[in-house]
């Protein structure tokens, strides 16, 4: 794994997300035809919850519950 650049990298609720990506992707490599729609918003899905993990603080404050 390559060294962690910015703060947020070091997060595992971050790097949880980003395994959750690649997965997605490797998993939707076998899905087609009719299912493609389906795909692609799971992959748009994906690709966005590193982003909510990083600007949706919990309402309590703590981020060890979230991970």
């Amino acid at each position: 794994m390559v060294e962690p650049i910015f703060d947020h990298e070091r997060l595992d609720v971050y790097r949880l997300a980003i395994e959750y990506v690649t997965s997605s992707y490797r998993i939707a490599k076998s899905l087609s035809g009719h299912e493609r729609h389906a795909r692609d918003q799971w992959l748009r899905a994906a690709q966005s919850k590193p982003s909510i993990s990083l600007l949706s603080p919990p309402a309590d404050g703590t981020y060890a519950r979230r991970a």
